[in-house]
C-alpha cells in the first residue's frame, strides 16, 4: 500500500487550500503526471520538483489518478479515499490548492494540485507528506495514516527576466514516469528541423530520430513500451539550441 501511495502522490508538496484552482485531466492513464521538468528516480523513490527562485512567483501543476482499489495479499481492496493531511518541512509562504475540498480524493477519481508561493532564501528542502487513506476490509472501513518522504524542492538564487523567459520556453515532458509513450512539447521561434536522442544512464543510445518543427510548440512522442523500467536521458537539438533532461519508465 505504501508504494502505491508513494507512486500516486510523487511530485505533490506544500500546504493546502479547500478551493479548486486547477482542472483534473481525465485522459491520463498514469497514476501521476508530476510538474514538467521534475526529476524522478523511481528506483530510489525520490522526486526533485522543478526549481523555485528566490523572490520569484512559483507555480506548478500536477495531475493524478486515484485508483479505485488496490491488491493486498491477492485480494482487491477498495480505496475509499486518500487525503493529504500535512506537509512537514515546507517553506513559509507556499500553498497547494487542490481541486477537491480539504484535499480529500475519492477512490476512482482524478485530481490535480496547483503549487504556488514565493521563496525567500536559497535552500534544498526535503519534504515529507503526511497522508490519511481509508480502505474497506471485509466490509469494515479502515482509516490508516502514513508519512512519505523522498521529496525535494530546490530553491535557487534570483534570476533576471531574460533567464525567466528562457525557463518558460523549456521542453515539456509528460507523463513522467511513462508507461507506453513519452510525450515532448518542443518550443521554437521559427520553422526548421530537430533531432532527438535517448540514452540510458550508462550512455548507450537506444533511440534517435529527426522531425520537422514550426514556430510555436511542437508535440512529439516516443514509444517506450519496449524500454526497460528505469531512468533515461534525452537530448533535443533544434535551431542551434539544445534541450536535455531525463524521464523514467515505470510499469
Amino acid at each position: 500500500m505504501k508504494k502505491i501511495l508513494l507512486s500516486l502522490f510523487i511530485g505533490t508538496a506544500i500546504s493546502f487550500s479547500a478551493h479548486a484552482q486547477c482542472v483534473p485531466d481525465t485522459t491520463i492513464t498514469a497514476l501521476v503526471v508530476p510538474p514538467a521538468n521534475s526529476i524522478i528516480d523511481t528506483l530510489n523513490e525520490e522526486v526533485v520538483l522543478p526549481p523555485a527562485f528566490v523572490g520569484m512567483p512559483y507555480n506548478e501543476v500536477m495531475f493524478f489518478r486515484v485508483p479505485a482499489d488496490t491488491n493486498i495479499a491477492g485480494n482487491q481492496i477498495p480505496i475509499d479515499y486518500v487525503k493529504l493531511d500535512d506537509i512537514l518541512g515546507l517553506p513559509a509562504g507556499f500553498t497547494l490548492n487542490c481541486n477537491a475540498v480539504g484535499c480529500k480524493f475519492p477512490g476512482g477519481s482524478f485530481g490535480c494540485a496547483e503549487l504556488m508561493g514565493s521563496p525567500t532564501m536559497v535552500d534544498s528542502i526535503a519534504l515529507r507528506i503526511a497522508i490519511e487513506y481509508r480502505i474497506t476490509i471485509g466490509g469494515l472501513p479502515t482509516p490508516l495514516k502514513d508519512t512519505l518522504g523522498g521529496y525535494f524542492l530546490p530553491v535557487r538564487p534570483h534570476i533576471g527576466l531574460n533567464e525567466l523567459v528562457a525557463s518558460k520556453n523549456e521542453v515539456r515532458v509528460f507523463p513522467n514516469p511513462a508507461n507506453d509513450v513519452i510525450n515532448f512539447d518542443v518550443p521554437t521561434q521559427k520553422n526548421g528541423s530537430a533531432s532527438i536522442s535517448v540514452s540510458n544512464l550508462v550512455g548507450t543510445e537506444i533511440y534517435s530520430n529527426e522531425f520537422s518543427v514550426g514556430k510555436g510548440t511542437n508535440p512529439f512522442s516516443v514509444a517506450v513500451q519496449n524500454f526497460n523500467v528505469g531512468i533515461y536521458l534525452y537530448q533535443i537539438t533544434l535551431n542551434n539550441q539544445t534541450y536535455s533532461g531525463r524521464f523514467s519508465v515505470n510499469r
